[in-house]
């Protein structure tokens, strides 16, 4: 069996439920005062791959009432429950790529450039990259070089997140 998580506030209001009307806490009137509803879990195997509409919408990159839109229109099928609105994750993955949303990376370090040179043998290649007047040499799977569609000529960036930095004479 697989839940979904309830937001914060659910949690709160789940909390406020189960201590009862004379709950306490420091709000006005004691935690009864919390709206009257239940965290909202998925407790059924087919509940298994589904993201909340507002979770989706903030990942794609769009509104929640664009959502629903594209729900209205048959442009995309979310599942409603409880009252609520799901969007399975698969969808979700396939409206990011289709809208060209990047992933999100902590690493601050892009440099533009343009592939050099692939080598490539039976399990890794090595990337050669013109970024300015750097030159970046990355390794790789081939398996990634292939799916990159890496070759020379081709417009790529070098995304650079160092654990670690080797210092070298001049």
């Amino acid at each position: 069996m697989r839940a979904i998580v309830a937001s914060p506030r659910e949690q709160l209001a789940a909390s406020a439920l189960a201590r009862g009307p004379t709950g306490g806490g420091n709000r006005p009137g004691g935690d009864h005062a919390m709206p009257r509803y239940a965290p909202h879990v998925m407790a059924d195997d087919e509940a298994a791959g589904l993201m909340r509409i507002g979770a989706a919408a903030e990942a794609i990159g769009v509104s929640i009432d664009t959502l629903r839109r594209w729900d209205r229109d048959g442009r995309i099928a979310v599942e409603r429950r409880g009252g609520r609105r799901f969007l399975p994750v698969g969808e979700g993955a396939r409206l990011r790529r289709q809208r060209g949303v990047p992933p999100r990376s902590s690493a601050r370090n892009v440099l533009d450039g343009t592939v050099l040179h692939v080598t490539k043998d039976g399990v890794m290649a090595q990337v050669e990259l013109a970024c300015g007047p750097y030159r970046i040499v990355s390794l790789m799977s081939r398996e990634a070089a292939d799916e990159l569609g890496l070759a020379p000529g081709v417009d790529a960036s070098a995304v650079i997140k160092s654990t670690n930095v080797v210092i070298d004479l001049r």
